[in-house]
This record gives structure tokens, sequence and C-alpha cells, in this order.
């Protein structure tokens, strides 16, 4: 794509990160890693419904810039209200990966096996029911 942006932020409170972000966006758009060893990003989904709640892409910043495991981008996630459907994978420096699932109603997270990192052989693959 011919506007997408390399961001690099430096906030003065929590961790450093890179992001990728296009022509207009405002924060990770596209996730990235930050200085802790976690990386992080999203993506939305279509559901059934909507309700009062934050976009993604915040959630997303706070997880890259407050944390350093995936068991607190868990909890972020948890904890706050969306908005809209969206799946966030996230992987830190330990190995341990995610893929959470969250709608304005529900939440599914789907864990690298056992905490362990997880590998397909191709045929494979990880979707939402």
């Amino acid at each position: 794509m011919p506007y997408q942006i390399v961001m690099r932020g430096g906030p003065s409170n929590g961790s450093g990160f890179t992001c990728f972000t296009f022509v207009g966006g405002v924060g990770p758009d596209g996730g990235g890693p930050n200085d802790g060893g976690l990386a992080c990003a999203y993506t939305t989904v279509g559901t059934n419904g909507t309700g009062p709640g934050v976009n993604p892409a915040i959630l997303c910043r706070l997880a890259l810039q407050y944390h350093e495991s995936v068991e607190d981008v868990v909890g972020v996630v948890e904890n706050n209200s969306i908005y809209y459907g969206c799946n966030l994978v996230a992987a830190d420096h330990s190995g341990v990966a995610a893929v959470i699932e969250r709608t304005y109603s529900n939440i599914n997270v789907r864990w690298s096996f056992d905490h362990e990192p997880m590998y397909v052989d191709g045929e494979s693959v990880l979707a939402a029911p």
C-alpha cells in the first residue's frame, strides 16, 4: 500500500514502541513491537452488534505502551468494553502467544499450545468459529 507509515512512539510514561499506521491514521493502527518484547496487532471483524466502548486501536496502543506480556494484553481486552468486533494477536519475549477474539458482548482467547510456541504444518488454520 502506498500510504503506509512506520511510526516510533516514545511516550514519557511506559514503553516505547514501533508501529505501522497509514496516512491520516491516529496511533498504532497496524500494531507492532514494543521495547519490552511484546508485539500486538489487530484486525476488525464483522459482528451483529455494537455498543459503547473503545476502538481496537486504543487497546492495541494500551498494550504496547504499558505491558510486556500476553497475559497482560488479555487483561486489557477483558477489562475494556469495545465498540465493535476485533481479533488481536499478541506474542511476547517468553514465546507465549494468543489470538484474542473480542466483540461488544463476548471474548474468546486462543492461547498458543499450553503457553508454548505452537507450530502448524501449513494445512491447519486458526480461525474464529
